[in-house]
């Protein structure tokens, strides 16, 4: 047998990919929760009937407490079932793609287990309700990974035919409707989808009493912890704001598959999930961009995504519409996109504001400035930091402090003598000696390429590759021709002297689409003041950076654009 198919750790921040709700239980009920905590007696077993908990969910349900069977989570119940009524001399029958953990409760106990193909819409296929007589059958409705719904008819022809039902209603709250008691049906249902409590890790069966004192039999004793007990027994006293919030998914639901429908194949789904087809939008381009969907080795060329907040759709969204554009055009920023400046201008930050300051400047300063549109400028920075400056209005670029801190800063930068050459200042006998000279070889020196030629090059097969930067033209060029010689047209950079606006200014994005003759691009930056500029020249921009910031298309390594654009 293979273990269950546990997700492998990665970067990605919006986790749509385990069907969880997006929503956490909210801390007034969290509260509740801590005010009964006191009252557990951790040193004693739980009351092993779990009666209130029972008679809670058959007045949600309106049925009676001995219809109910608690479980650790919903496999445990699927895993009971099968230990208490499923043997090698049973025949089970189930509908495919679904829910993995039927195959494996059949092969715990020896059951044979037949294996029926969806329709091509993945509907129930002609001759199914017939194949399922003197059977017991596994239902999952709606359909774990389809999302598609069973109608009530087609069930209770099964259940008629059928020697035994378990009807997996883990997501039924999405669709609104639940499937009634009936005779050999034996439903399961969740707190881990509509009450937000995956992690509780508790589920229950409805059932004749029949099949509940049959289940009861092969049930571990004390198989719930008390502190999943009482949580479930507060979320159901609360079931108001659960209720909203199923609502909200369906809506949001409703509004994800619109929106994907406009570039993939969406299936109808009464769940808190989708299916999606689509050859383009993947799962690993979307994994670059932060986004985590659920694969399946068995569906080639799709993908399933979980409703989550609106906020995580949102990104989402952007993301897989990004990755389903026709762009011709790839836009750069050079510093923290194309080159690794830790050492080389963020060091110059520090060597300039810290010396005219006379205090330390650390990473953590510098990064809070540069999430503010408008401090692109690195001499900007250093004088922000130097004179306790917060906003970039008030940076004077006239005044003989900004002058001297940019010395200090281009010294370090390029090295002894290299002023003179790019980017210096016409008045350096004017200004004071700085107290600590640079080497010759200058911070510069130490900068190194974040993105490889090889990969660039073949980006360039597909692409216009153009830079937008905040650098001056001369030092832009030192980088160009030292790590990427051959790589990016010298007409495709717009550099510091080529607008008369700097970023967070639309103009240097503009001017650079206008050079590439770039009809769809995409701009790529690290800074607060590129994704205001791309935002304002109109086109899509993926930040580049280890956390997201903000932004609704984000990638943590710049290494991994291959992966979404080649």
């Amino acid at each position: 047998m293979a273990p269950y198919p546990y997700p492998a750790p990665d970067s990605a921040d919006v986790k749509l990919d385990q069907n969880e709700s997006g929503y956490d239980v909210p801390v007034e009920i969290r509260e509740k929760f801590a005010e009964e905590l006191p009252n557990i007696k951790l040193n004693r077993y739980p009351d092993s009937s779990y009666l209130k908990l029972r008679e809670l969910i058959a007045k949600n349900a309106g049925c009676k407490p001995e219809n109910v069977l608690i479980g650790n989570g919903g496999d445990e119940i699927l895993q009971m079932i099968a230990l208490a009524y499923l043997t090698p001399g049973v025949d089970a029958i189930t509908l495919v793609p679904t829910f993995s953990v039927y195959r494996m409760v059949c092969a715990f106990v020896g059951c044979r287990l037949e294996e029926v193909p969806l329709d091509s819409e993945f509907g129930v296929p002609q001759g199914f309700v017939e194949k399922c007589r003197g059977n017991a059958v596994f239902l999952c409705n709606p359909n774990n990974p389809t999302g598609t719904v069973i109608a009530e008819e087609i069930i209770d022809a099964i259940a008629k035919n059928a020697k035994l039902v378990i009807l997996d209603e883990a997501y039924a709250e999405f669709m609104e409707k639940t499937y009634p008691i009936r005779e050999n049906v034996i439903s399961l249902r969740t707190f881990s989808k509509a009450y937000c409590a995956a992690g509780l890790r508790v589920g229950y069966a409805i059932a004749p009493e029949k099949l509940i004192e049959g289940i009861n039999r092969v049930r571990m004793p004390w198989n719930l912890n008390v502190l999943s007990e009482m949580f479930a027994e507060i979320l159901l006293e609360n079931s108001e704001w659960f209720g909203q919030k199923v609502k909200e998914t369906i809506a949001e639901r409703e509004r994800m598959a619109a929106a994907l429908s406009k570039f993939a194949k969406v299936y109808q789904s009464g769940a808190n999930f989708l299916l999606v087809r689509s050859e383009k939008i993947i799962f690993e381009k979307l994994l670059a961009l932060g986004v985590k969907v659920r694969k399946f080795s068995y569906l080639p060329g799709f993908f399933r995504i979980t409703i989550g907040t609106k906020e995580e759709n949102g990104i989402a969204l952007a993301a897989a519409e990004l990755i389903a554009s026709d762009f011709d055009s790839i836009l750069f920023d050079m510093d923290g996109v194309l080159v690794d400046v830790r050492e080389s201008y963020r060091g110059a930050i520090k060597k300039a504001a810290g010396e005219f300051a006379g205090s330390d400047v650390t990473d953590a300063q510098i990064s809070a400035l540069k999430a503010i549109p408008g401090f692109n400028n690195d001499w900007d920075v250093s004088y922000a930091l130097a004179k306790g400056i917060g906003e970039p209005e008030k940076v004077n670029r006239e005044s003989a402090d900004y002058a001297k801190i940019k010395w200090i800063f281009q010294e370090a930068y390029l090295g002894a003598g290299g002023e003179a050459k790019t980017g210096g200042l016409e008045n350096r006998e004017r200004l004071p000696k700085t107290s600590g000279a640079a080497t010759v070889a200058g911070l510069r020196e130490q900068e190194m390429p974040i993105i490889g030629k090889e990969m660039l090059l073949l980006l360039k097969k597909k692409y216009r590759l153009g830079i937008v930067t905040s650098r001056p033209r001369e030092e832009a060029l030192w980088a160009m021709e030292r790590m990427f010689a051959g790589v990016f047209e010298l007409e495709f950079l717009v550099a510091q002297e080529d607008c008369k606006k700097e970023k967070p200014s639309p103009e240097p994005v503009r001017e650079c689409m206008r050079k590439m003759d770039a009809k769809k691009a995409v701009y790529i930056g690290d800074s607060a003041s590129d994704l205001a500029a791309a935002k304002a020249a109109g086109i899509q921009c993926i930040y580049v950076g280890k956390e997201r910031n903000g932004a609704k298309i984000w990638m943590k390594n710049a290494v991994d654009l291959e992966k979404v654009m080649a």
